[in-house]
């Protein structure tokens, strides 16, 4: 099984909010991925410094959110189901 773990970036004015590196490490998708099972494939992607890659061929795709995020996740959501 293939898995995609997502956090997404945000819109700030407009613009999609990409940056050179973030100032924190998130654990929501660390911690995630560790409750999978070990032969598990699982990818973790996090938008705001790196590009999701909407061609890969996923299982399952779940994103983290927070209010900031949302639109961006539901965004990339129906990318994926637009594309499976």
């Amino acid at each position: 099984m293939r898995v995609a773990l997502i956090d997404p970036s945000f819109y700030h004015q407009g613009t999609l909010v990409k940056l050179r590196r973030i100032g924190y490490f998130p654990l929501t998708l660390a911690r995630l991925a560790a409750c999978f099972p070990p032969e598990t494939q699982i990818d973790l992607w996090y938008e705001k410094c790196q590009d999701v890659p909407l061609d890969q061929p996923y299982d399952l795709v779940f994103f983290t959110t927070m209010g900031s995020n949302l639109v961006r996740a539901e965004e990339l959501s129906a990318e994926f189901r637009r594309r499976s």
